[in-house]
């Protein structure tokens, strides 16, 4: 992803960190939520719906079981209380593991798309939940970039 969509991202307030108990605490996940379907992926009617996307979701491993879980069920309602009525996400075709995964987060599958690597399109209401920590509900939205320090 280039430098300048995650910036716009951050100025847009669609990227969110996730901190371990307060803001300045470890950083243990990151996901982007946003309105913006890729043309390759949806169609035209599909862009049309009400809907949010979920990119770019990370959550460290281990740290805290059942966070990703929590985040997509966060960002179920952030969608909802935004209008939309679904939460979609691609996911890397091959990767039957993650696609296992989203399946089981109630996630359904609306098709393949050939030839892209990211192809398989997942969807489900953005008022499903199924997390089952309730506890882990602690996103805020970043809205700072610090850049790195400049080249002598």
């Amino acid at each position: 992803m280039p430098l300048a969509e995650i910036l716009g991202s951050i100025q847009r307030s669609e990227l969110y960190v996730v901190h371990i108990g307060r803001q300045n605490g470890p950083r243990v996940a990151t996901l982007t939520v946003d309105d913006r379907a890729s043309d390759l992926r949806w169609t035209e009617d599909e862009r049309r719906d009400a809907a949010r996307y979920v990119h770019k979701l990370y959550v460290v491993p281990r740290v805290a079981p059942g966070l990703g879980s929590a985040l997509l069920d966060w960002a179920g309602r952030h969608a909802a209380g935004a209008g939309a009525e679904w939460l979609r996400l691609d996911v890397w075709t091959e990767n039957r593991r993650l696609r296992q995964y989203y399946e089981d987060q109630g996630f359904s599958l609306v098709r393949v798309v050939g030839g892209l690597d990211s192809g398989a399109l997942y969807q489900r209401p953005s008022t499903t939940c199924v997390e089952r920590d309730p506890s882990l509900i602690i996103v805020d939205s970043t809205t700072e970039y610090v850049p790195p320090p400049s080249e002598p």
